[in-house]
């Protein structure tokens, strides 16, 4: 159950996107679903290699977009926590998590096939 809360909070996060009361800190729900993105679907999809039947290839390409990820991800995460901590704005920075997020994913579905984009559909 935990599982299923910590992945739509991710999905949510990653569909959310700054409206009218963007100005506002986001929630708790909103951080902890940053901090759990670095679990991200990119990670998460290679971790199915076999129920996705990726090729070797496929699952090399994939495990270098995961890895530049997290690192593009880390410098953002430290000034999300940094910022917290200070009262700053943390929105921008979890918007550019999210969008860094984003990108990686679809790098990585734009490697699959249609039956392994429909698959990972299902895992996401």
């Amino acid at each position: 159950m935990n599982l299923r809360i910590h992945m739509l909070a991710v999905l949510g996060l990653l569909l959310w996107t700054p409206g009218a009361g963007a100005q506002q800190r986001p929630t708790f729900e909103r951080r902890t679903a940053v901090e759990v993105s670095s679990a991200n679907a990119v990670t998460r999809l290679l971790r199915r290699r076999v129920e996705l039947a990726l090729t070797a290839e496929q699952a090399a390409q994939m495990g270098s977009i995961a890895l530049a990820l997290t690192r593009e991800n880390q410098a953002l995460r430290d000034a999300l926590k940094t910022t917290r901590v200070a009262g700053g704005d943390t929105i921008p920075i979890a918007a550019q998590i999210r969008r860094n997020d984003q990108a990686a994913l679809r790098r990585v579905l734009s490697l699959l096939s249609p039956a392994q984009r429909a698959r990972a559909a299902v895992i996401q």
